[in-house]
C-alpha cells in the first residue's frame, strides 16, 4: 500500500471514530431531568408546598381534562407507614374500581403489591374484595394492613358522593387476615 492510501485510510478511520463519539447521545442528563421531574411530583404527593420550577413540570402535575381527571386519594408514607394525601389521574370515568386502582397504583410505586379480587358498588356501599396471598391479607404487618384499608376506604368516600360505606372481604368470603377479621357484610368505614 502506498503512503497516500495509508494516509487517507488513517484519516477515514479517525473521522469515523470522531463521528461515533460525537454522535453518541449523553442520556445521563435526560435521566436526571426525568428523576427531578418525578421527584417534584412526588413532593406534591407528600403535601410539601414546593412549587414547580417551570411550566413543563407544572404541566406534568396538572394534566388537562382530555388526559384524565385528577383526584385526591390517600397513599402510604414510607417512613411512618401512615396514610397521607396523594394525587392520581383517572382515565375515563371516576368509579369505585378506578379509585381503588389509583390507590393500588400508588402503593405499587412504593413496592407494596395489593391484590384486588373484585370491586362492586351496591346502592351506597362499595365492597372491595382482596386476593389471598397478597397485601393486605398477607405479606404486611398490622400497621401497613390498616393503612391500606384506611387509604382505600377514605379515597372512596372522599371521591364518590354516592359512597356512604365501605365493606372489605377476602375473595368471596369474610375478611380475615392474621391481624383483622370482619363479618361478611360488616361495614369498615362509613359517613
Amino acid at each position: 500500500m502506498n503512503k497516500c492510501k495509508r494516509g487517507y485510510l488513517l484519516i477515514l478511520i479517525l473521522a469515523c471514530a470522531l463521528m461515533a463519539t460525537a454522535c453518541k447521545k449523553d442520556t445521563s442528563n435526560v435521566e436526571n431531568t426525568d428523576t427531578q421531574n418525578s421527584q417534584s411530583v412526588e413532593a406534591d404527593n407528600t403535601g410539601d408546598s414546593k412549587k414547580p420550577a417551570n411550566d413543563k413540570e407544572e404541566a406534568t402535575q396538572t394534566p388537562s381534562p382530555s388526559k384524565g381527571t385528577q383526584i385526591d386519594i390517600y397513599g402510604i408514607n414510607e417512613d411512618s407507614l401512615e396514610s397521607e394525601p396523594a394525587h392520581a389521574v383517572i382515565e375515563g370515568e371516576v368509579s369505585a374500581k378506578s379509585i381503588v386502582q389509583a390507590v393500588v397504583d400508588d402503593f405499587a410505586a412504593k413496592s407494596i403489591e395489593i391484590g384486588i379480587y373484585d370491586v362492586t358498588q351496591e346502592d351506597d356501599k362499595v365492597i372491595v374484595s382482596f386476593e389471598y396471598g397478597k397485601a393486605p391479607l398477607a405479606n404486611v404487618g398490622s400497621d401497613v394492613e390498616e393503612t391500606i384499608l384506611n387509604c382505600i376506604s377514605d379515597s372512596l368516600m372522599d371521591n364518590l358522593s354516592n359512597c356512604k360505606a365501605v365493606i372489605f372481604r377476602a375473595e368471596d368470603g369474610s375478611y380475615e387476615s392474621g391481624h383483622f377479621a370482619f363479618d361478611f357484610d360488616e361495614v369498615y368505614a362509613s359517613e
